[in-house]
């Protein structure tokens, strides 16, 4: 759906001796069918750009609405509702964890992020992916993620800790202090 992609990949596929055949296009090398080829995938990449934008848009003011629309983040999860389409909400155990630590941590508990890191890792309940370990570079974000107070702070879309419909994790004072 780009044409700059298309004519380059087409290029390549000739360059190596191939030959490029779909059953809804032809693929000539006479330039007057070309031009229809062209045509096609100005009209696909025009398609692809306006269906980007609409879902942009959707997805800013969805959160403008005060509904996380990213990608999800330890302790929470997306469960599909009639009402109010897909939302946050609590994802056990990890929420629980991650409000303990992060309540420690701002108490002072915990005074680094290699011990938050520690504490994530020796608890047998928090979910560790794939690899099976805490990354360090989880921990950071972690402790900076204001949807964990139940806000949406998202420069790209101009929002700024916006309070936001899902149940926080901890609370607001909790956040600044960590902040």
């Amino acid at each position: 759906r780009n044409i700059v992609g298309h004519l380059s990949l087409r290029d390549e596929i000739k360059e190596a001796g191939g030959v490029l055949m779909s059953p809804s296009m032809e693929f000539k090398d006479d330039p007057l069918l070309q031009l229809s080829e062209k045509i096609q995938m100005v009209i696909a990449e025009q398609e692809s750009l306006n269906i980007a934008h609409h879902s942009k848009s959707r997805m800013k003011a969805r959160m403008q609405n005060g509904y996380y629309v990213l990608n999800v983040k330890p302790g929470y999860k997306y469960v599909e509702t009639k009402d109010r389409g897909s939302v946050l909400v609590r994802d056990e155990p990890a929420a629980t964890i991650i409000a303990n630590v992060l309540t420690d941590f701002a108490n002072g508990q915990l005074q680094t992020q290699a011990e938050v890191m520690r504490a994530l890792q020796a608890n047998p309940s928090f979910p560790k992916g794939k690899t099976g370990i805490v990354r360090k570079q989880a921990i950071k974000p972690m402790l900076t993620y204001p949807l964990y107070a139940g806000y949406i702070d998202y420069e790209p879309y101009g929002i700024s800790m916006l309070k936001a419909q899902h149940e926080p994790i901890i609370s607001l004072a909790t956040y600044q202090k960590i902040q």
